[in-house]
């Protein structure tokens, strides 16, 4: 068996472990962009699509599907874990064999702010039994996904087929492009604001406070007149300019 059908034969094993949460999870990375070219959409690439030794799969925080544990079905179907990293719960990397080239990670969104309450980065988190490892803005890559078929016809072993969802290619890019310009321009606004405003942080919570209080009286003495404007027209009359 040569490297290209020991990593098709690992991937299959994988897809098959995930069978029962493949309308839930999304793959993203190298092998989205080879299954890219499995779509009818999809154009005609000329270059060889981009290789990669693991699969990453995008998966929301909770998992509908109740049947066994994500977990248990990759242990079961041959997977070993790799425990990487002093995180609790542990970033896992599931190798197909011992010593195999495939090996597979989860990615989760990140929600809300990136440390708990006792000051302690939010890095992982257990879902259906795995550890999945979290990242701001992972869910816009599972946003519209595209669905392709896997079956004998196009080299893969499945029958009856298998639908997975790979992540669109204009949504991998966008996310990225976001993410980069998110961080530039909090930078450039948090150096403005350290360098311009004496005494103030560019993450102190009582100046944003006051700020959100100050747009928010604006808001309401803004919309408040004409507001009561509108209360004294008659509505007959109103009706009859409509």
């Amino acid at each position: 068996m040569n490297e290209r059908d020991r990593e098709l034969e690992a991937f299959s094993k994988f897809i098959g472990a995930l069978e029962p949460w493949l309308c839930e999870v999304v793959l993203i990375g190298g092998w989205a962009h080879r299954l890219y070219r499995r779509h009818p959409l999809a154009r005609r690439l000329a270059y060889l699509p981009l290789i990669t030794l693991d699969g990453d799969v995008a998966v929301p925080p909770k998992l509908k599907a109740r049947e066994l544990s994500v977990r248990k079905r990759l242990l079961d179907a041959g997977f070993v874990e790799e425990f990487v990293g002093e995180d609790w719960p542990p970033a896992t990397h599931y190798h197909y064999g011992k010593g195999g080239g495939f090996y597979a990670e989860f990615l989760s969104p990140l929600v809300g702010s990136e440390y708990d309450r006792r000051g302690k980065r939010k890095a992982t988190q257990e879902v259906g039994g795995i550890s999945s490892q979290l990242l701001r803005y992972i869910e816009i890559l599972m946003i519209s996904p595209w669905k392709v078929q896997l079956g004998r016809e196009n080299g893969y072993p499945f029958s009856p087929k298998r639908k997975v969802q790979i992540a669109r290619l204009t949504e991998l890019f966008g996310g990225l492009a976001l993410v980069l310009a998110c961080v530039g321009v909090y930078g450039v606004t948090a150096y403005s604001v350290e360098r311009r405003i004496w005494g103030v942080k560019s993450y102190d919570p009582m100046i944003i406070a006051i700020a959100a209080l100050v747009l928010a009286v604006c808001a309401i003495f803004a919309a408040s007149l004409p507001a009561r404007r509108a209360t004294r027209v008659d509505p007959m009359v109103a009706l009859r300019y409509e």
